[in-house]
């Protein structure tokens, strides 16, 4: 027979002693890491009360909603100790009455877009409230803004698309993820100029905020200097080994040796590759010259300090490369978001800049699409985050992310949120 969360709260039931609790899920709380192991939590109700559930993170996809039965152990919560909690393990959690969506059909339909729907839940602590719009529109901009038009012109409210929109932020600035910074600021771009409800506008424009701060600080937060600043973009001929690839990351060695074999059979490509830290831009900047080496081809290099101190002088020196005959040609950039900037970095750049990168938007479209057609030539893009380019530029990219992972030490997994 079920124990009621009651008894399980009461100081008469013994720490540690197992009990058997039937209730509903009303909410999935932040993970947060113990002694190197993730947790989930899960707030379970019944008619008695409400207590926390605890139990190490596993494949198995509990939802709010969820009737459920749980076995478990009476202790101190982790995270407060003066409060009880009941630790359990997926195994011991059986789903009697599921909500939303079949227990079956759960992971195939955890990836919306850039999103995970459970971290998102956990991420938020309006989880009920905000699952019908979630399954209604998938997270999908263009579905949520028309979403908001419909309550709108029906007059009903639109909270829980805000709470959804929030949560959705919450994602991007936990896990400093430009991509889905990306899709929440698309939907508040297209909902913002409806006729909102009174205090909706002012609550999106401060979550519109948050996004850009997160672009502004991560944006081009991990370029480092060269030694020696470059003046537009150098013409080097580096040597078969004069870099020790066993020196690179695993991931970047393979790109040096894709590189380096599409420069041999004379094919051209476009690479956007993507570096956390100043450890990973120099391993792509070392895998740059190995691959131009291992090739026998010229490298054309250009670090950010180059498009810092000229970018029209590197532009026209690019242009010049594009319409030239050298043989297998390597072009190395840093930078070119800045160049042709996506809306979301667009928007998060000061007025200055952005009026700048808008007057030299199309010089650089220009020059990047003769590179790009040009038999013979590899382009490598290096980026903190492609979602900063435009998207148009990375229709013809191949886009590699986690290469440099590795480098000097850094460049570990994403860490779950914690909060107590």
């Amino acid at each position: 027979m079920p124990e009621s969360v009651r008894d399980a709260q009461s100081d008469s039931t013994p720490v540690g002693k197992e009990v058997v609790l039937e209730g509903r899920i009303t909410d999935l709380l932040p993970f947060f890491n113990m002694a190197g192991d993730a947790y989930e939590r899960m707030r379970l109700e019944d008619e008695t009360g409400a207590i926390v559930v605890v139990l190490e993170s596993s494949p198995k996809y509990f939802l709010p909603g969820d009737v459920v039965r749980v076995r478990g152990r009476v202790r101190p919560c982790p995270y407060s100790p003066m409060r009880r909690c009941v630790e359990s393990s997926a195994d011991e959690i059986e789903i009697l009455e599921p909500k939303w969506i079949r227990p079956e059909d759960r992971r195939e339909l955890d990836q919306m877009g850039p999103f995970s729907l459970q971290v998102l839940l956990h991420s938020t602590s309006v989880d009920e409230e905000i699952m019908p719009a979630i399954l209604s529109t998938r997270l999908d901009p263009v579905r949520m803004a028309e979403e908001f038009r419909s309550r709108i012109s029906a007059g009903k409210g639109v909270g829980d698309l805000v709470d959804l929109l929030a949560a959705m932020t919450l994602y991007s600035i936990f896990f400093r993820r430009l991509e889905n910074a990306s899709v929440a600021l698309s939907t508040i771009s297209m909902v913002r100029g409806m006729d909102l409800p009174p205090g909706v506008g002012e609550r999106l424009d401060l979550l519109a905020s948050m996004l850009g701060m997160l672009v502004s600080q991560e944006g081009l937060a991990p370029y480092v200097s060269e030694p020696e600043s470059a003046k537009g973009a150098v013409e080097l001929y580096p040597t078969p080994g004069e870099v020790d690839v066993s020196d690179l990351p695993e991931g970047v060695r393979r790109l040096v040796e894709e590189v380096a074999g599409d420069l041999r059979g004379g094919r051209g490509g476009f690479f956007v590759v993507e570096f956390d830290s100043p450890e990973e831009l120099r391993a792509l900047r070392a895998a740059a010259r190995a691959a131009a080496g291992a090739a026998e081809g010229r490298l054309i290099y250009s670090p950010v300090d180059s498009l810092k101190e000229d970018p029209k002088e590197v532009a026209k020196d690019l242009d010049a490369v594009a319409r030239s005959e050298g043989g297998p040609t390597l072009v190395y950039l840093e930078g070119i978001e800045v160049m042709v900037p996506s809306p979301l970095f667009l928007k998060s750049l000061p007025e200055e800049f952005a009026q700048a990168a808008a007057g030299m938007k199309h010089l650089w479209e220009d020059v990047l699409r003769r590179l790009g057609r040009k038999e013979g030539l590899i382009l490598v893009v290096a980026t903190p985050n492609s979602s900063l380019i435009d998207p148009e530029i990375l229709k013809s990219a191949k886009v590699i992310k986690g290469a440099a992972r590795g480098a000097g030490g850094g460049g570990t997994e994403e860490e779950l949120p914690y909060s107590a």
